[in-house]
């Protein structure tokens, strides 16, 4: 999310936060991207993150097969946790290191079919392939999704029927397919209360299975 890559980089201890802007038929969407830890010891604390969320993110390593096979178990949990109209991914990770593939593409989009997942792509962060096809896709899915309710609001002029949690709109941001806006990781201090401290990376190209 920001345009970084780091080799040693800190794994997530709970969840992180970031959000960013992404142009779409000529409005400008913030999407706040929830980022949670795969440990079964955050586990509890992780699945309050799934309610209320329009898509969700299964990731896993094209070099570590045990990572693909782990994705039956999360896509169960999100099924459990999540309203019956999320949007599921799959996104494939180190997409740079073809030579130490160990999860083809022909069983990703197998389990892809078997198991009505919206949409697959791969990715990798150190390259920053596909991160912004991922993101702008997400966001046109929504749109169009959310499309009717979204206009019912900018055309009535009236919000007090609108739930905020399906698009966060901000029509006079600034323009741009692509925009950070305020990466972030939350944390908490002592006295429990929250502090943001800033997130990580990405960047483009394409290879979407969808």
């Amino acid at each position: 999310m920001e345009d970084d890559f780091k080799d040693d980089h800190d794994i997530t201890v709970g969840v992180e936060f970031g959000s960013i802007m992404v142009k779409v038929e000529e409005k400008i969407l913030k999407m706040q991207v929830w980022d949670t830890a795969g440990q079964e010891s955050f586990r509890s604390i992780t699945k309050i993150f799934y309610r209320g969320a329009h898509v969700v993110m299964l990731a896993y390593s094209i070099i570590n097969g045990m990572t693909f096979e782990n994705l039956s178990d999360w896509l169960r949990e999100v099924r459990t946790q999540c309203s019956p109209d999320v949007m599921v991914y799959i996104v494939g990770n180190k997409a740079d290191l073809e030579e130490m593939r160990e999860v083809h593409e022909e069983n990703v989009l197998q389990f892809k079919e078997m198991n009505n997942i919206h949409y697959f792509i791969e990715t990798s962060a150190k390259s920053g392939a596909n991160v912004e096809t991922l993101f702008t896709d997400c966001s046109r899915f929504l749109y169009l999704k959310y499309k009717h309710k979204m206009n019912e609001v900018s055309t009535d002029g009236d919000s007090s029927n609108y739930d905020s949690s399906y698009y966060n709109t901000n029509i006079n941001s600034r323009s741009g397919s692509f925009r950070e806006s305020g990466g972030h990781r939350v944390t908490r201090r002592k006295d429990g209360a929250r502090k943001l401290k800033p997130l990580r990376g990405s960047k483009q190209k394409r290879n979407c299975k969808c």
